[in-house]
């Protein structure tokens, strides 16, 4: 059965590449474009990893690392952000399993998601 991510950004171009990359490589792959868009897909599909964006407008990527941990706890999450250390102490809050920093490197974050998932 293929694994499911769930890549969130309010990038729409990004999160559009994302899925048209992994989905070819055996993924089902869905995208949010926003923190309460993101946790209404999770609440209505099983969904095995997210990759999260910090820094977006609305909630935050560390608001929905939150309500994830709470909400859907078995869910793997890997930060994908160009923020560096900013974030570091609010990331500290949350449970992560993995940071892919940006620019993104699509061979890195296919090989992190590949580890995570055990696929």
């Amino acid at each position: 059965m293929p694994k499911t991510v769930l890549f969130i950004d309010d990038e729409i171009e990004f999160t559009g590449v994302l899925v048209q990359m992994f989905g070819p490589r055996g993924y089902t792959a869905l995208e949010a474009n926003s923190g309460a868009d993101a946790l209404d897909i999770l609440s209505k599909t099983p969904v095995d990893l997210v990759t999260l964006d910090i820094n977006m407008p609305g909630m935050n990527g560390i608001e929905v690392a939150a309500q994830m941990n709470k909400r859907f706890p078995k869910v793997k999450i890997v930060v994908v952000s160009g923020f560096g250390g900013e974030y570091d102490d609010e990331l500290e809050t949350v449970k992560v399993d993995a940071h892919v920093p940006k620019p993104l490197n699509i061979a890195a974050l296919l090989k992190k998601v590949s580890e995570l998932l055990g696929s």
